[in-house]
């Protein structure tokens, strides 16, 4: 992951641009079907937006993130609940602790590592969800092959600055550079890769052409 989330500038301004809103959020708990005997688990909670919208909703909660000044935030914005733990820790070094959980959750956070590190956190995550248990994965995602990404710039460029609207002149350069420089997968490679990890592919949905939401069910 970059070391620029390692810097408290840089992070503010990330969660000032990007952080996405409420409704965006509770979509996401409406395909999780969250309830009240759930034990969930937020992959890259940044400052917990996530977690503040459903921790109503569920039994225990877990955010794990690898930025310390996330970790701060969001541990001081839940140290007043106890069924909330805020973990900080890479993906590919997390460690369930022998606990399982319900449900689990990541947005705009995987494209942070490369495609073997992708493989080993999927099956990490297999590890720790409960069987039947569903996984909410948002992301940038590639509806082409990530190869191919030259022979699709000029059209993904188009598609984002559509997509984004009023507020792509802010984002471009960071868009631009998280998406040829760290690591989008194609959506079928990701498919490929979580079935090899024991999840089972219940829904796609596209955004647009380089965000995808995979919803994943832990055979």
């Amino acid at each position: 992951m970059s070391e620029a989330w390692d810097k408290k500038d840089y992070v503010d301004r990330y969660n000032d641009i990007y952080a996405p809103g409420e409704k965006e959020l509770m979509a996401g708990a409406d395909l999780l079907e969250l309830n009240a005997d759930d034990d969930l688990i937020d992959f890259g909670c940044g400052k917990g937006d996530f977690l503040a919208c459903v921790l109503r909703l569920v039994r225990s909660a877990v955010g794990v993130d690898s930025s310390p000044h996330q970790i701060d935030e969001a541990r001081r914005r839940f140290k007043k609940e106890p069924h909330v733990e805020i973990l900080e820790s890479s993906f590919q070094d997390f460690d369930p602790r022998g606990r399982s959980f319900t449900k689990a959750y990541s947005r705009d956070a995987l494209h942070h590592i490369n495609d073997a590190e992708k493989e080993i956190f999927l099956k990490k995550v297999s590890a720790a969800i409960k069987p039947g248990g569903l996984f909410l994965l948002e992301d940038a995602v590639f509806e082409f092959p990530a190869a191919d990404l030259d022979a699709n710039w000029d059209a993904l460029m188009a598609e984002a600055e559509k997509y984004y609207g009023d507020s792509w002149q802010a984002r471009r350069e960071e868009v631009t550079g998280y998406i040829r420089n760290e690591f989008p997968t194609g959506i079928s490679e990701l498919k490929k890769m979580a079935e090899a990890a024991g999840f089972k592919v219940l829904k796609v949905s596209r955004d647009c052409m380089f965000f995808h939401s995979l919803l994943l069910e832990k055979k």
